[in-house]
């Protein structure tokens, strides 16, 4: 097994445009609340282990395929094995030796389908959710809607920080095996010096255990420890109980207390071997949420969460809390310097003794972060049940809530051995809808580690800003104009919504939020340039871009049924507030921003943007760069470093690893 845990395949890595693509996405949506930010999660099981076989080698290309490939959830069906004392990954106990095996005949081989994971689990088999207040004052403030204020006794704040977490239920698997009228041998001992046990149907490897997925984990955030590459990882853990090797295909009995995990073993401990300094704990979110005062507002601005998507109280003395709420991506990564949120999926009801007291201060019960949702997909890949768009409001609601929400049930269809164009349209307008994708199924019957291409397309495909291809440099958007004109973005209706580049100087329409709605969206009456945004957007609203791909579909709900004097009609293509001006490939909101990834050395900072009136085109005057790096080159330069700016200057800082 190499010692190089993190390794993916070449064709893994984001190569421009997808690398583009990817970091402006996240930058946009770093603000945001982590529950209502979408992320692709994928079944290790399904992705990695279709085939049947736990081998170590094959495990680590496999989960580094997948980091690479943008999947952040990841659900691991974990099987503790007492025999060895270990959580293993094969489904059947391995043993230390061929000897420990009594002699068998022959049986009929068992073709399994994939182990329940987080999609076959219900409301009531799961792990029960912690509770996220218990006061009934508190409640009232979220049914009043998103973002209301409220002051409340003193006495009412302190009973809500003394919750406590309801204890755990269980379920019990309802997938089981079914047989075939083929025989195979039941064992057969490893292949030449004990690489692999033949367990049928199962082939494992004995060191085909859960640090060998931490240890990944732990490599990867080390390669990408800066603030180009860094983004929040969880995991999602269904635990079982793994089925004797004299009966592999059996159902488990629940072993006595004295064999299920003690300390040493508990998941938490061993996540804490090499994850610990990583993990974003329920503890943690407690205090935060308590006094916001002394966290998330003692962060720089652009660390706080918008408030907009939060509850939150103030008490008589002027302290801030949230009964519900949850921090920003940046909140946690570089104000916190963490990346890891860990949480429990389904159990087996073999495994109810396990000690989740152990696990409470680390890890996260199911519907904490996980909120499965039903949906339904015309023929076109179109969501017709499901979607959190609601035309009837512009307003952030209890009806078009998508805290934490993602949906297992998936549009995917193969043809040719590359994915349909109705399944990119499927898994783009789920996204769109405010819902991750969430990928539990082997596809084309191969594993990420043996075949990227399918897992590449459906990780792409959740994409919910760039069209397919974009956003293009400026050196390939030229036409009869400068190409390095071509910095700034607009929202074109021919592209389904999707963004493109667009030369700053064209005339166009512009997108503007209404002041502290989200959702709320109003298109400009006037057509101008980029630079004529703000001026041209109506009273109560700002010059905007969307940060999420709900946002966005609710500002082309407003685009399309916006009234429209005729100097705009027939307009297909809307400026959002996104440019990358200051630095090639770098996309900022803002006419003025600068790029917060190039490296200066001036004091001013400042870039003016003229519109001459008679050339009609956009001149860019960058005030005293003396180092100017585009953000490609810059990306594959500072792996280990990024750029912040300080209140006193620039420094350079990373993601602590």
């Amino acid at each position: 097994m190499s010692d190089q845990y993190y390794d993916p395949d070449p064709e893994a890595l984001l190569a421009q445009p997808w690398n583009t693509t990817f970091l402006s996405q996240r930058d946009l949506g770093l603000v945001i609340p982590i529950n209502y930010v979408t992320s692709p999660g994928v079944s290790l099981t399904a992705a990695c282990f279709g085939n049947n076989r736990y081998d170590e080698d094959e495990a680590l290309k496999c989960f580094s395929n997948l980091l690479a490939l943008g999947f952040k959830r990841l659900v691991v069906d974990l099987y503790w094995d007492h025999g060895r004392n270990i959580w293993s990954f094969c489904p059947v106990q391995v043993p230390t030796s061929p000897d420990e095996v009594p002699e068998l005949t022959s049986q009929p081989e068992v073709t399994t389908s994939a182990r329940p994971s987080v999609s076959s689990v219900n409301n009531a088999g799961a792990v029960t959710a912690r509770s996220a207040v218990q006061l009934d004052e508190l409640f009232a403030v979220a049914a009043a809607g998103l973002g209301a204020h409220l002051t409340v006794s003193d006495d009412a704040v302190e009973n809500w920080r003394r919750q406590v977490t309801p204890a755990v239920t269980f379920s019990t698997p309802s997938i089981q095996p079914t047989s075939s009228a083929s025989t195979s041998p039941l064992f057969q001992p490893p292949p030449g010096d004990g690489q692999a046990y033949q367990l049928s149907p199962y082939q494992c490897t004995p060191g085909i255990n859960f640090p060998v997925l931490t240890r990944t984990i732990s490599s990867y955030f080390t390669n990408t420890s800066n603030t180009l590459e860094a983004s929040i990882t969880y995991l999602v853990f269904n635990l079982h109980l793994a089925a004797p090797f004299d009966d592999p295909t059996g159902v488990a009995s629940t072993p006595p207390q004295s064999e299920l995990p003690a300390t040493g073993n508990l998941l938490s401990d061993i996540v804490a071997t090499n994850l610990s300094s990583y993990l974003y704990t329920p503890t943690q979110l407690d205090n935060d949420r308590t006094n916001l005062n002394s966290t998330w507002f003692r962060a720089n601005s652009n660390r706080q969460p918008d408030l907009n998507y939060e509850a939150i109280v103030v008490d008589s003395t002027g302290i801030h809390a949230t009964p519900d709420g949850w921090p920003s991506e940046s909140y946690i990564e570089f104000q916190q310097g963490v990346r890891l949120l860990a949480a429990y999926g389904q159990v087996d009801s073999a495994m109810q003794g396990y000690n989740f007291s152990g696990d409470m201060n680390n890890f996260f019960s199911f519907q904490y972060i996980n909120n499965p949702r039903e949906v339904e997909y015309a023929e076109s890949g179109r969501l017709t049940q499901g979607c959190f768009f609601d035309s009837s409001t512009q307003t952030l609601t209890y009806a078009n809530n998508n805290s934490w929400a993602y949906s297992d049930e998936l549009h995917i269809e193969v043809s040719g051995g590359n994915l349909t164009t109705s399944t990119f349209h499927a898994t783009g307008n789920l996204t769109s809808c405010g819902l991750s994708l969430y990928l539990n199924q082997t596809l084309g019957n191969v594993t990420a580690n043996e075949n990227i291409t399918l897992y590449k397309d459906i990780a792409y495909s959740s994409i919910w800003s760039w069209a397919r291809g974009q956003p293009l440099l400026p050196s390939q958007a030229t036409d009869v104009n400068d190409g390095t004109l071509y910095r700034c973005a607009v929202l074109d209706t021919t592209l389904g919504g999707r963004w493109r580049v667009e030369n700053c100087g064209e005339s166009h329409p512009a997108a503007c939020r209404t002041m502290n709605d989200p959702y709320g969206w109003a298109v400009t009456d006037d057509s101008g340039t980029y630079g004529d945004g703000q001026d041209n957007c109506p009273g109560n609203t700002t010059f905007a871009v969307p940060r999420t791909g709900l946002e966005n579909t609710y500002l082309l709900n407003a685009i399309n049924n916006r009234t429209s004097p005729s100097s705009t009609e027939g307009d297909t293509a809307f400026w959002i507030n996104y440019n990358s001006l200051d630095a090639e490939a770098c996309w900022v909101s803002g006419v003025n921003a600068t790029c917060p990834y190039t490296e200066r050395s001036d004091t001013d900072q400042t870039k003016t943007v003229v519109v001459p009136t008679v050339a009609a085109v956009i001149i860019f005057v960058l005030a005293l760069l003396t180092f100017f790096v585009k953000c490609a080159a810059n990306r594959q330069n500072s792996r280990r470093r990024s750029r912040r700016k300080m209140d006193d200057g620039w420094d350079y800082e990373g993601v602590p690893s």
